[in-house]
Formats: C-alpha cells, structure tokens, sequence
C-alpha cells in the first residue's frame, strides 16, 4: 500500500490511524552511537553550503548509501540524481555533509548500517511493547507507527521517551493524521 493512502484505508478496531514517524532517524541514530547532540534543524538541510533544499531527498538518499557502505561512495546512489542536478557533483555533496556532521563523518563508509538498522529495531520493539502496555493498538513500519488517531500524543509521547531511553537524544516525532 502507497504512503499516500494508508491513513484513508487503515482502520483499527473503528478508528482511522495516524501515522508517527521519526524524523531522521539514521543520523539521530549515529549522532548518538556517537555520544554528541546533532546541529539544530533539519539534519539534510545542505543549503548553507549552496545545495538547494530542494535536493533533500537525494541527499537523504546519499547519505543513507553512506552509512551503509563499507568504503567510500564511488557514484551517486539510484534515483538520487531525480532531485539532485548533474552540476552538482557527489563529490560536492559528500563535502557539504562532511562540513555538517564533522562528529560522525568517519562513520560513514564504515558499513554501520546493520548496527543502525538493529538500534532501529530494538527502538521500535520497545515503542511497540509500551504502547501494549497502554492498551493501544498499533501497526509498524520501518520507523513509524499507525495508531488510531485518539491515541497519537500518547504514542508521540512514547516515542520520545522510548528514544531518549535508547539514544539519549530527543527525536523529532511527526503526526500526520487521514
């Protein structure tokens, strides 16, 4: 099922779902195997470096290849180049999030990204078993929640705190309801 329709055609129980999700999650995570509180803002915000924001989803793309790959990144990620422009170069880009993220830079290229996808998993579990405790039903995926919309500032509340537990930093956690 597409993004765009979950929130119209999921139901639990007689409720419509939001959905909550973490913002930034990869560079939260690596902020905090890190030990260091991330710059203000949004973490893919390249502008201040000349690289438009209008790049954002390519750059995420970037730089979620990064942290994945075990060396270097030779060439630009599939499908990042749909909103990155060939003038700029991915060269460029990784010089701009180096000049960003100087605290976790060296992370990437590391192959860490298991170790994040497991920090990810064990974060959302603990999510999931919280908000069993609670008796509120809820859906998961990959980062993000679907709980019936009565119940979204409760779980808002518990992704943070579960987050906090787990990374010792504070996420941004976005509601979007049908």
């Amino acid at each position: 099922m597409k993004h765009s329709e979950r929130l119209e055609n999921i139901m639990l129980g007689e409720e419509y779902v939001a959905e909550l999700d973490y913002g930034q999650m990869g560079l939260m995570l690596l902020y905090g195997l890190e030990g260091t509180t991330p710059p203000e803002g949004d973490l893919y915000d390249l502008s201040e470096f000349g690289i438009p924001t209008s790049c954002r989803p390519g750059i995420k793309k970037v730089i979620q290849a990064a942290i994945n790959a075990s060396k270097p990144l030779g060439r630009m990620p599939k499908r990042a180049r749909k909103t990155i422009p060939k003038r700029i170069s991915l060269t460029e880009i990784l010089e701009a999030v180096s000049n960003r993220h100087p605290p976790i830079v060296h992370r990437f290229g590391a192959g860490v990204g298991m170790l994040l996808m497991r920090q990810e998993s064990d974060n959302l579990v603990s999510v999931l078993l919280a908000l069993k405790d609670k008796n509120i039903p809820v859906l998961p995926i990959h980062d993000a929640v679907l709980v019936p919309v009565e119940n979204d500032f409760e779980a808002q509340e518990v992704m943070i705190r579960v987050f906090k537990e787990h990374v010792d930093l504070t996420p941004e956690v976005s509601i979007e309801h049908p």
